[in-house]
């Protein structure tokens, strides 16, 4: 695995690995794995049944977390899941699972099941979740922003994390095969049989999962595994509960989501009313503001939904929506989705009429964000809320178009875009001096041990001829 990284003949690069400290291994089995990202397949390699033939726990936990052998590292999960009366074992048994699990060189996307038991990784969060106490979920937004409700989550999420690590690290794993998130949104298979309160945690997970917004063939051919993601989420929107929770979850899921890859269909508007009963159920109780505008948060909701798919289409197949409807649901449907009719004066007149949440939805169009006069516009009424979201989808677009600057065009916003990404930079280099430093280190107790080691033989030597010149 590692010679095909490098000039070096295997055979040296295997002695040197095999004569190398586990923390000096365990730094280039990461960095071989980050050279390897975005290749499909992947083949076994002596070099790493060498190493795994070492049996060093830290040796074996880099194996575990960047691997190619698919055999080394279904063998280390079987190993995890061996029982362990030494705390410390157990510890490591599930580092070495989650390890797996977080695997991207093993998985793949075109696989059509898991080499992992997903039912068995379930049942166990199951367990683990049953004896913690868990908090009652809020009714309403403000009551999730309470101070005893963040209180006793963060206790609940301090003592879940255990429940939840390996689960999550296979659902927020890029490589996760598609079959495992389509069933999870569909709620089938694996997922069919758990209860609502344990699906909408594992449906959150999920959300920060790359995958969701990730054309593995690059444009160069039709993503059968993303399009298959994209109507198993439609498919959660025609059947998840209708609750503010559940919107909440749904929500975040779609604003992981590239717009780009979002595609109309046919009954938008009978998800749109369906999702419009909950604010109308709740009439009684005191209307909750959306994340962005100061617009009911199911309404916001459904408007983020119509700007995605659109809110259906008339008898000529023609997507309904536009600037004059009543309906703000209609409107933003025409702000996302839109092609290039929408004019720069539009776009003004449009945040006159809509504020937020008109911006929530350009946000979507692909086509306003394209266009530097439009784009300019816009930019004009991002407030510091948007900035994060309006980032991230220059970031997606400029994935795709190789002119396209993500950088703002308004220049106080361009510092706030350049200062997040000085920190990321920063924190990039600062990983990259530790893994130095570590191998440096790892490197340099090598030598030492190896001139104690000389040393002491040394010593030894001298001790015998001075004990035979003596007799």
């Amino acid at each position: 695995m590692f010679a095909q990284n490098t000039k070096e003949p295997k055979e040296i690069t295997k002695s040197r690995m095999l004569l190398s400290s586990p923390e000096t291994v365990y730094q280039e089995l990461k960095k071989y794995s980050e050279s390897q990202q975005g290749k499909i397949f992947r083949t076994c390699d002596e070099i790493e049944q060498a190493l795994f033939c070492r049996n060093e726990k830290l040796i074996n936990l880099g194996l575990a977390q960047y691997a190619g052998c698919k055999e080394i590292v279904i063998k280390l999960y079987a190993d995890s899941n061996m029982p362990e009366v030494n705390p410390q074992d157990a510890e490591f048994a599930r580092a070495i699972k989650v390890a797996c699990l977080s695997n991207q060189n093993i998985l793949s996307t075109i696989d059509k099941e898991s080499i992992f038991d997903v039912r068995e990784l379930i049942e166990e969060t199951q367990e683990i979740l049953a004896a913690v106490e868990k908090p009652k979920r809020p009714d309403t937004i403000s009551m999730a922003k309470s101070k005893e409700y963040r209180e006793s989550r963060k206790l609940y999420s301090s003592n879940a994390t255990n429940a939840f690590s390996a689960i999550s690290a296979l659902l927020t794993n890029p490589k996760i095969p598609t079959d495992i998130l389509k069933t999870l949104y569909e709620r089938t298979g694996d997922f069919a049989e758990i209860d609502t309160d344990l699906w909408l945690d594992l449906v959150s997970i999920s959300s920060d999962n790359q995958r969701l917004s990730t054309d593995i063939w690059g444009g160069d051919g039709y993503d059968f595994g993303l399009a298959d993601i994209q109507y198993a989420i439609i498919k959660m929107l025609e059947t998840a509960p209708l609750t503010l929770e559940a919107a909440g979850v749904i929500y975040s899921v779609l604003k992981s989501l590239d717009p780009y890859h979002s595609r109309s269909f046919g009954n938008a508007a009978i998800v749109l009313e369906r999702w419009k009963a909950v604010q109308s159920n709740r009439e009684n109780e005191r209307i909750e503001k959306g994340y962005y505008s100061d617009r009911p948060y199911i309404e916001e909701f459904c408007c983020f939904i119509a700007s995605l798919y659109g809110c259906g289409q008339d008898k000529r197949k023609r997507e309904l929506g536009k600037p004059s409807d009543k309906d703000i649901v209609k409107r933003c449907a025409y702000y996302g989705r839109s092609v290039s009719s929408m004019k720069p004066k539009q776009i003004e007149e449009a945040y006159e009429k809509d504020g937020n949440i008109f911006v929530l939805a350009a946000l979507n169009n692909d086509y306003i964000l394209l266009s530097t006069e439009k784009r300019k516009r816009l930019e004009n009424f991002l407030q510091k809320e948007f900035y994060g979201k309006y980032f991230f989808r220059c970031n997606q677009i400029s994935k795709r178009h190789d002119d396209f600057n993500p950088e703002p065009l308004n220049r106080s916003i361009g510092s706030y875009y350049r200062k997040s990404h000085e920190t990321s930079e920063e924190l990039r280099k600062l990983e990259s001096f530790e893994q130095q430093y570590e191998a440096i280190k790892a490197e340099f107790l090598d030598f030492k041990n190896s001139i104690i080691l000389i040393i002491v033989i040394y010593a030894l030597y001298y001790l015998f001829n001075h004990f035979v010149a003596s007799s």
